[in-house]
This record gives C-alpha cells, sequence and structure tokens, in this order.
C-alpha cells in the first residue's frame, strides 16, 4: 500500500524520505546538565547504515568515539549551550560516517536541559 495522501514528487516530504532510503538516519538522545556536562551516556539509535566499517570495526563505535571526542573538544561555555552542542555532535557523527561509508545520513540530536 502506497499510503493514503497523493503527494507530489517535488514535496519536501518525498526528498527527506529518498535521503533517508539512501543514507540512513542516527538518533542521537543525551541529558546535558546546567553546568555543561553530559548527564549519564547518550542513547543513539543507528537506522539503515551498515553495521560496521571496511575494515571491520563497528560503525556505532565510531559514532560513539565522534560523540564524545566531540563534546568533550568543546570549551566549557560552549558546552552549556544545547544548540551549539546540537549542532556540534550532528556534524561530528555527519562526517565520521561519511569519511567510513562514504554517505552522509540524517542525524538528529535531541538534548534535554536538566
Amino acid at each position: 500500500m502506497a499510503g493514503a495522501i497523493l503527494l507530489p514528487s517535488s514535496d519536501d516530504c518525498v526528498a527527506q524520505r529518498r535521503k533517508l532510503a539512501f543514507a540512513g538516519i542516527v538518533s542521537i538522545a543525551f541529558a546535558l546538565t546546567a553546568k555543561g556536562e553530559m548527564a549519564g551516556d547518550p542513547d543513539v539509535l543507528i537506522a539503515g547504515l551498515p553495521k560496521s566499517t571496511r575494515d571491520g570495526a563497528g560503525l556505532d563505535a565510531a559514532i560513539d568515539a565522534a560523540i564524545f571526542e566531540t563534546f568533550e573538544s568543546l570549551p566549557r561555555a560552549k558546552r552549556r549551550d544545547a544548540d551549539f552542542v546540537c549542532g556540534a555532535v550532528e556534524r561530528a557523527v555527519r562526517n565520521t560516517v561519511d569519511a567510513l561509508w562514504g554517505k552522509k545520513p540524517m542525524v538528529h540530536v535531541l538534548i534535554v536541559e536538566v
């Protein structure tokens, strides 16, 4: 079944679905304290990406490393800015996957301030 709504091929929704089908999606959620620290580990969900890199390393481990390395590299003042952290983590994960797989997935980062 194609769905209950017929959309023109120029609709933004159609372009997003093509990108999802081609490059997958990475969703990341974590809590950020008022002091600019992560409260616990990030929750990462990956869909439509391979499980391992060409050399057999886990892609999820590379994504985790990109998240932590990016976060730790930010100045303390910037870590308190959820929007800044969100953008930095999103770019880092997208670039990491691109470097390892050759495709740039959609990356969504959700930060809850606690």
